[in-house]
């Protein structure tokens, strides 16, 4: 599926900082989608922010809370919240309810449109990670079918997800990296 700008999905970068009005947060990963054309991080607000939650209280409050009003404040149009310890992933938007999809469920985005992400597998990959971040150099060790014609997205240990659409291969880089720039 095509936005009228162009591509659905344009790229996407993990470990960013996103501006806010006061200030800058630094968000686990960041989505363009409907720009048609590739963002600049610096300039750009992206078009979905995705935080994992970390463990305690306060990194809790801050996820739920305080980096959700400021992404949506300052125009992010979705803000997803992947909570491994809950099992729960919660997308806020300023035009909508909060919904929470718990762990055997899908979440269906128009932002891409047609993207399904199955948060049972996001899960799995979550609680394999840390375990295999140690001995994987780069390697690809999981891979996320996202549903019909919807595509799937790999996760590499340097921290990238590789997303891929019919012929479309969108390659997102660990933080800091151009474009064409090998890691």
């Amino acid at each position: 599926m095509q936005y009228p700008q162009g591509s659905a999905l344009d790229d996407t970068l993990s470990e960013q900082h996103v501006s806010t009005h006061d200030s800058s947060r630094r968000a686990d990963r960041v989505i363009w989608a409907g720009l048609g054309r590739a963002p600049n991080p610096r300039k750009d607000l992206p078009t979905i922010v995705v935080e994992f939650v970390s463990e305690g209280k306060r990194n809790r409050l801050r996820d739920y809370h305080e980096k959700r009003a400021e992404y949506l404040a300052a125009g992010v149009r979705e803000y997803w919240i992947i909570d491994r310890f809950a099992r729960t992933l919660t997308a806020c938007r300023n035009d909508r309810p909060d919904v929470e999809i718990r762990h055997d469920g899908t979440y269906q985005t128009p932002l891409p449109p047609g993207f399904d992400l199955p948060l049972a597998r996001l899960l799995a990959v979550a609680g394999r990670w840390r375990a295999r971040k140690a001995n994987s150099r780069g390697q690809v060790f999981a891979r996320l079918h996202l549903g019909a014609g919807a595509g799937s997205m790999e996760l590499s240990r340097h921290g990238s997800w590789d997303y891929s659409a019919g012929s479309e291969l969108l390659t997102s880089r660990p933080s800091g990296q151009e474009p064409g720039s090998q890691a």
